[in-house]
Formats: C-alpha cells, structure tokens, sequence
C-alpha cells in the first residue's frame, strides 16, 4: 500500500525526539507531527540544514545540502521484508573491512562479525516505532541484498541476533 512521505517524515522525527542528542528538541519535533503534511515537511526541511550531520532519511525526503534524492523516489510503501534482504553500505570507518566482507548483508554481519562490536547490545524492548526501519529499495552491484537501510541498523543488527527474520519497514522505491 502506498503511503505519503510525510508518514516516513512522522516516523523519523518520533524517533529522533528520543535520542539524546535532540532531547533539547523533543517537545518541538513532536509538535511537527501535529502539522499538516506541507507545513511539517518544510520544518524538516529547515531542521535537516540546521544538522551537523547528513541523515540519509533527510536525503530521501527532504533533501540536505545539496543532495536531495526525494525527486527520485517514484513511492513509499510499508511492509514487511526478509532481513536478510538487507544491506548497509557502512556503519562506521572501523567496521567498513567487516561490512565489505559480508558484501554489507546485515543479516550475514549480525551471525558473525557484529560480536567484535560492544555497540551492539542484545535486543532490548522495542516499541512499534523502534521496530520500524526505513530502506530504500534498490541494487548495488557490490552489496547483497535488495534493500538498503537508511534507518536502524544498529536495531536491525539486534534483532537479526535475537533471530528475528522479517521485519517492518518503511521503503522508498525508486524511479
């Protein structure tokens, strides 16, 4: 079923309003969802300049300085995907010789490699958001996989260890 990208966008600021690096803006990103669709996009739109980093979520909704794939996304859909179906192209500089050496499949990564890592702890409790990853559907040459997370993976990495096989996501499907 086809969703707005709004939705996505709702999704990601609930998220966000968790972590402790916004927790100075928890009220205000919550108070984004309540917004109509065009009036939360174009807070989102500011929030993503304001960034000192580069969300991939931004990127795909939105657009971030410079680089704005929205307009090359055809759809969003919600379901549920094979995690291992999933890729990442890199966590972090230190794991990116393990990464490549699973062709980045997360599922493949999580049975192995993703134990040298204290970052990733066992599963916790997670809620309906949490549970919830954002991909972008499409192939890469060198990756395995058909479906690239730019939202979760170091949830994704504990329930891959927790045994979990698929999960909920939302996927941006591109033209």
């Amino acid at each position: 079923m086809s969703i707005a990208p709004a939705e996505v966008v709702r999704h990601f600021l609930r998220l966000e309003a968790t972590r402790s690096k916004y927790s100075n803006r928890k009220e205000e990103l919550l108070a984004w969802c309540g917004l109509s669709d065009s009036e939360m996009m174009v807070n989102v739109r500011r929030f993503a300049g304001e960034r000192d980093d580069v969300n991939p979520v931004l990127v795909y909704t939105v657009g971030v300085r410079g680089d704005d794939r929205s307009s090359q996304v055809a759809g969003w859909t919600r379901g549920r995907i094979k995690c291992g179906d999933i890729f990442a192209p890199h966590i972090s500089s230190q794991m990116q010789p393990d990464i490549d050496e699973v062709r980045g499949n997360i599922l493949a990564f999580a049975k192995g490699l993703a134990s040298k890592y204290s970052e990733f702890r066992p599963l916790a409790a997670l809620c309906e958001d949490t549970s919830i990853l954002i991909v972008v559907a499409h192939r890469v040459p060198s990756k395995d996989g058909e479906y690239e997370v730019i939202d979760g993976v170091h949830r994704l990495v504990a329930l891959c260890r927790a045994g979990i096989q698929e999960v909920e996501a939302y996927v941006a499907h591109m033209k």
